[in-house]
């Protein structure tokens, strides 16, 4: 029990000036939790570990929010003064979601540009199916490209990562048609489409502003 009850004084409220009616939410150190730095401020890490370090230029502020200008300047004091923050909590918001519906915007005459830009001058092979067959053609036919398990094609629509691209793609798996060149080209795509990741803040918002301020470039979130 003195463990839970460390671990539940791990946030409290706390009145930075003991004069006023604002109040700032206090992180203090203890052993429930792990700890990470970024960007000069300290960081509670959540329990479930979905935290990851990113742009700050990537989160937008939740919606319809009434933001207190001294609130902010009672966090910016607070993280001068070595105080520590909990990973900011967000959701995720990706432009496509497997590697199948990748190709397909790519594949999509009004993301031509965007395609060019990707392709044209970094990937030769790809570059020549989406300007012959179409990239389309390598979810259609996955076997045709080396995407097969036990004599079965793979659809592109089960994989959402890099790491289940490189499971799933192998020599061993369909020796004939596996092409290692083709593997580093949809390798490529995808950290392509990670990158353009945003992510919407669920709380904390003058927290946030506060680091905003303060001109940091990158920040901890909880995905959630």
């Amino acid at each position: 029990m003195k463990y839970l009850k460390k671990f539940n004084e791990s946030t409290s409220y706390y009145n930075l000036h003991g004069d006023d009616d604002y109040e700032i939410t206090k992180v203090t150190r203890d052993n429930g939790h792990r700890y990470q730095y970024c960007n000069g401020v300290l960081y509670e890490l959540s329990l479930n570990g979905n935290d990851e370090v990113v742009d700050i230029g990537l989160i937008e502020h939740t919606e319809e929010n009434m933001f207190y200008e001294d609130q902010i300047e009672r966090y910016v004091e607070y993280i001068q003064d070595g105080g520590i923050l909990e990973s900011f909590p967000v959701t995720e918001m990706k432009v496509c979601e497997s590697l199948e519906d990748m190709l397909e915007y790519l594949d999509d005459s009004d993301n031509f540009d965007e395609t060019y830009d990707l392709l044209k001058d970094h990937h030769e092979k790809l570059w020549n199916i989406f300007m012959g067959p179409s990239l389309w053609d390598i979810s259609s036919d996955p076997e045709k490209y080396g995407f097969a398990e036990c004599g079965t094609p793979l659809s592109l629509k089960t994989l959402y990562s890099v790491e289940d691209l490189e499971e799933h793609y192998t020599e061993e798996d369909n020796e004939e048609n596996y092409d290692e060149d083709i593997l580093f080209g949809l390798q490529y795509i995808m950290e392509y489409f990670d990158d353009l990741k945003t992510y919407s803040l669920e709380d904390m918002n003058h927290r946030f502003s506060a680091i905003k301020k303060l001109g940091k470039s990158s920040v901890i979130v909880e995905v959630i």
